[in-house]
């Protein structure tokens, strides 16, 4: 088991490290959201926004992804809080679609509630330019914003 002060192999750390940019935080490289803040393609009131529309994902959805595993639909809450938890989370959903359409919310489902890599991301191990991945990432951007403002409102 694996102590929560080690790094891991220097082969993980130097992966994690090309993720992330040679400035980012190693722990920001498990996950795509966690990338694309380290590398300042979104801010932190985008991130936690996304963060926050996944955990109502996976309190509606369940499991939506490996790190989720034996989280159970609506575990542990009442009625009324199941139902304020998806009300919230369709409201979220509703948001992403008004902000770019079904495939924004597509985008940003895929990348914050399930975890997968973008392409546009990574791509061949070699992470482009700032300013090409915003532009790639132009929908997912949108939908994080429109998040971010909602959560902030």
């Amino acid at each position: 088991m694996a102590r929560d002060d080690d790094p891991g192999t220097p082969e993980a750390m130097a992966r994690k490290i090309a993720i992330v940019g040679p400035h980012g935080d190693p722990v920001l490289a498990e996950y795509p959201l966690g990338c694309l803040l380290a590398r300042q393609i979104i801010s932190q009131d985008m991130h936690n926004a996304g963060m926050r529309y996944s955990e109502l994902a996976g309190k509606v959805l369940g499991r939506t992804k490996p790190k989720r595993a034996g989280v159970g639909r609506f575990s542990e809450l009442s009625d009324h809080a199941e139902q304020v938890v998806e009300r919230r989370w369709r409201e979220g959903c509703e948001v992403l679609i008004n902000a770019g359409g079904r495939a924004c919310k597509y985008e940003v489902d895929d990348v914050v509630v399930y975890e997968r890599w973008p392409t546009w991301l990574v791509n061949s191990g070699q992470i482009p330019p700032v300013r090409q991945l915003k532009r790639a990432g132009g929908l997912l951007i949108t939908g994080l914003t429109a998040l971010s403002d909602w959560i902030a409102g």
